[in-house]
């Protein structure tokens, strides 16, 4: 693995409930690294925000959990490990394969066009006011080819061709090293990097925002998750709660 850290303690797990659970577990046992990697062949009981269910066929994409040691970010400004994440998936991507268009959703689902091929939950355990540590759980859609959900994908889907989930997997952890330590370094460029690889941006869509179905420009999000609408010309800022896609 050619990282500093990350991938270094890697533990590779055939059935897991949850690779997140596995990594709580160890935290609450304080017998883990920094960087230390979870990855499972088959997830009973995958989550994703919101308690959805993370759905994926068993062997054909990446199930897996980062550990993070965090200790100089606010807790305030947590949600910029969401950027941190989703970003990194979205450079593991194009390293991959350069010619994707790769976007990332409004938190954290990250799309190909317009099928979603990644989503994001993170974890953070927070002491005072600041993220002491941080559990990154990623689903990879890598080779999965059918879904229930509509606008589901995969990067098969999308390349035409099958591909190697190990090399996905060290493209992750070297993505993520690189953007745990911006994190501490520079949040404001994460940030801003997040904001040029939104999804939909500045595109008239329409979304049910505070009860209200509108056509609305998503404009840009801030470190606090919070994101600036264009309504009918005037400007809102809206939490993740506020908002509904439609689609």
């Amino acid at each position: 693995m050619d990282t500093l850290y990350t991938g270094h303690n890697l533990i590779r797990l055939q059935r897991v409930d949850s690779t997140n659970n596995y990594a709580a577990k160890l935290i609450q046992a304080n017998k883990w690294a920094d960087g230390t990697v979870i990855v499972a062949e088959e997830q009973l009981a995958g989550r994703g925000r919101n308690r959805k269910d993370w759905l994926s066929e068993p062997g054909k994409n990446l199930t897996c959990s980062f550990m993070f040691k965090v200790f100089s970010l606010p807790a305030k400004h947590a949600f910029v490990l969401n950027a941190a994440a989703s970003l990194a998936v979205c450079d593991a991507l194009l390293k991959f394969a350069p010619a994707l268009n790769v976007r990332i959703k409004w938190p954290n689902d990250v799309f190909i066009d317009d099928q979603k091929v990644a989503g994001l939950l993170i974890e953070s355990q927070i002491r005072g006011a600041f993220v002491e540590s941080a559990i990154v759980g990623i689903g990879l859609n890598v080779n999965q080819t059918a879904f229930e959900f509509p606008r589901a994908g995969s990067i098969a889907l999308a390349t035409g061709q099958a591909c190697d989930k190990d090399v996905l997997l060290t493209l992750l952890c070297s993505a993520l090293e690189q953007n745990m330590l911006r994190l501490k370094s520079s949040p404001q460029h994460l940030m801003s990097r997040y904001n040029e690889f939104l999804y939909a941006l500045r595109s008239e869509r329409t979304f049910l925002i505070r009860g209200e179905e509108v056509a609305a420009r998503l404009l840009s999000v801030r470190n606090d998750g919070m994101a600036r609408f264009d309504i009918r010309g005037s400007v809102y800022s809206c939490e993740l709660d506020d908002v509904i896609w439609r689609w």
